[in-house]
């Protein structure tokens, strides 16, 4: 399975060097090349790192619920854990803090969501988590540390964008924009 998932990435890598090397292009081609791209990553990223079923015996979930987001494993330290207690301290997912969408244009509705990891020493750290549904399975693929402190408004999931009104640390009220590229949350 691992070489099959290394030549798709090398195919994928050859695919994109050359639409990037093709300057005719419109963007719009540019922009469907790379989501493309970026699908590739986070599946291969799923199959590696999940033991995904053979054959799928059960609908396939497009409406995620906060209950299917609390099953995922999350990425902490390099590793996967749940929700809950760990060595050393406990993830909390911070349920007002979740919004739904299609972050990976897949055309399922996967969602973004804040992390809060409490230490057993007193200190908290906040992280955004991007969870993608693989036709049912919840994948944490992507983490960004957003510090210790945080303050959020609103936020929302549009066109594969994720935005938040919030406020980072001791910075101000203003709107963040992220998304999700491969395996990498990336700041707008």
């Amino acid at each position: 399975m691992e070489s099959l998932i290394v030549g798709l990435l090398q195919a994928t890598f050859v695919f994109l060097s050359t639409i990037q090397a093709n300057a005719s292009l419109p963007d719009g081609a540019l922009d469907r090349a790379v989501n493309y791209g970026s699908q590739v990553v986070q599946f291969s990223t799923w199959v590696l790192e999940t033991n995904p079923p053979a054959a799928r015996t059960v609908p396939v979930v497009t409406a995620p619920r906060i209950s299917d987001v609390l099953g995922a494993r999350y990425l902490k330290s390099g590793n996967r854990v749940f929700i809950g207690p760990y060595e050393g301290g406990k993830l909390e997912l911070l349920q007002g803090y979740t919004s739904f969408g299609d972050l990976n244009y897949d055309n399922l509705d996967d969602a973004m969501t804040v992390i809060r990891d409490r230490k057993t020493d007193g200190k908290e750290s906040y992280h955004l988590a991007a969870v993608l549904n693989f036709g049912g399975d919840f994948f944490n693929i992507a983490t960004l540390d957003l510090g210790e402190k945080l303050e959020m408004w609103s936020h929302d999931v549009t066109y594969g964008r994720f935005t938040a009104e919030m406020k980072i640390e001791n910075g101000e009220k203003k709107t963040h924009a992220y998304k999700l590229v491969g395996k990498r949350l990336m700041s707008l």
